[in-house]
């Protein structure tokens, strides 16, 4: 065999050896990459255990409209860490501008709620200008999850039956209605909601205003203290075996 023959063969090999080596790397890296995933999946699923509700247990709907805000998202951050969860009855002209609020109320597991779009006293309007308001705050949030709101809060709780028929949807009311548009204090606002909620109350709050968010957020683990579980309405509902039909309002969901 020739020198230059045996030289084309040694080269040859080592080019075989060093494809090897770079599949073998390459396996590896793969290798690697599906047990970090499949960390992280395990991981995910430990930070985030099955949310059980006790129907036995005291329960509360914290409700929130006119938002989204820019405050939000924070207030989203702290029912998550306490495995809590709320109702938003939101304003469609607000809609777009905070979209990850959104994304986020959904990806909780929060009822997503319509407050029409510009909120008018809905009763005042011709019938074609409910069905815009309402039908318009719809499309805005499906644009965003993909659906439309679950449930409908009249602006000013003023609803007749024009309103009631053209929802479509369960109109969610309340049965303790903080104030806070008027007092925009915390401890105001703390103080109340922790003064005067009881089993099976639906609170009314507005997460547009600073101050709220900061009560509300301030009440989370403390209405978790006093034993009280934070529901959505649907939750609660569901919990007290109550089936929400559509057109019918609800301002409490006792036992």
């Amino acid at each position: 065999m020739s020198s230059g023959l045996g030289s084309k063969i040694k080269v040859a090999g080592l080019v075989i050896i060093l494809v090897l080596l770079l599949f073998c790397a390459w396996m590896d890296v793969q290798e690697r990459t599906k047990k970090a995933t499949y960390a992280e999946d395990l991981h995910e699923e430990e930070v985030k255990p099955e949310r059980i509700i006790d129907p036995n247990k005291p329960m509360l709907a914290l409700t929130f409209d006119d938002g989204p805000g820019k405050l939000t998202m924070q207030l989203l951050e702290q029912l998550e860490a306490y495995d809590a969860r709320a109702s938003f009855f939101m304003v469609g002209r607000n809609v777009p501008r905070y979209s990850e609020a959104v994304k986020k109320m959904s990806e909780l597991g929060c009822d997503i709620g319509n407050h029409s779009v510009t909120h008018p006293k809905l009763t005042d309007l011709e019938t074609d200008g409910i069905a815009a308001e309402i039908n318009g705050t719809n499309v805005e949030i499906q644009n965003i999850i993909g659906q439309g709101a679950s449930m409908f809060r009249p602006p000013y709780g003023e609803a007749d039956e024009r309103v009631s028929t053209l929802a479509g949807a369960p109109l969610i009311m309340w049965s303790v209605d903080t104030r806070d548009w008027e007092s925009k204090d915390v401890a105001v606002i703390r103080d109340y909601v922790l003064g005067t909620v009881q089993d099976g109350d639906i609170v009314l709050l507005h997460d547009i205003h600073e101050a709220t968010v900061q009560a509300a957020i301030e009440c989370i683990p403390k209405l978790i203290e006093n034993g009280y579980q934070l529901v959505t309405v649907s939750e609660m509902a569901a919990a007290r075996g109550v089936t929400l039909e559509n057109g019918v309002k609800y301002y409490e969901l006792k036992k």
